[in-house]
C-alpha cells in the first residue's frame, strides 16, 4: 500500500511542476490557453523568419514585448483587455517587412518613414 501511495504522490507532485511553461517569458499558470496565445507566437515566429526581419528587428521587439505585457495581464485577470494586447502584437508582427520595400524604412533618403522601423542600409536615390 505505501508503494502505491508514494506512486501517486509521485505522479500528482510531477503534474503541478512538470506541466509549467511559459508565453513570451510569463510562466503559465494553468494548463489550458486561449488561442491567441498560439496565434500570436505563430506570428511573431513568421515575423522573425520572414526576409524583411533584419530591417525592422525593432517591430519585432515591440510585438514581443507586448505580447508578454499581455500574458502578465491575462493572469491577473483582465482576459478582455489581455486579447486586446495580444491582437495588437499580432498586427504589429503581421505589418508589410521592408524587405518587399526598401524604401519603406527610416535611413533611406528621399523615402516615407513606417514608425518603429529602424535600419541602417541606405538606398541610392539616383
Amino acid at each position: 500500500m505505501s508503494k502505491k501511495l508514494i506512486s501517486i504522490l509521485f505522479i500528482l507532485v510531477l503534474g503541478m511542476t512538470g506541466c509549467a511553461g511559459t508565453h513570451f517569458g510569463v510562466t503559465d499558470k494553468a494548463l489550458i490557453l486561449p488561442p491567441d496565445v498560439a496565434q500570436t507566437e505563430d506570428a511573431i515566429a513568421k515575423s522573425e523568419k520572414s526576409t524583411g526581419a533584419k530591417y525592422c528587428p525593432d517591430k519585432i521587439a515591440k510585438a514581443k514585448a507586448l505580447a508578454k505585457e499581455a500574458m502578465e495581464v491575462y493572469w491577473s485577470c483582465q482576459t478582455t483587455k489581455a486579447m486586446g494586447m495580444l491582437a495588437d502584437a499580432r498586427k504589429i508582427a503581421k505589418e508589410p517587412n521592408p524587405a518587399a520595400n526598401r524604401n519603406s524604412c527610416p535611413g533611406a533618403r528621399g523615402t516615407r518613414s513606417d514608425a518603429g522601423c529602424k535600419t541602417t542600409h541606405q538606398v541610392s536615390t539616383r
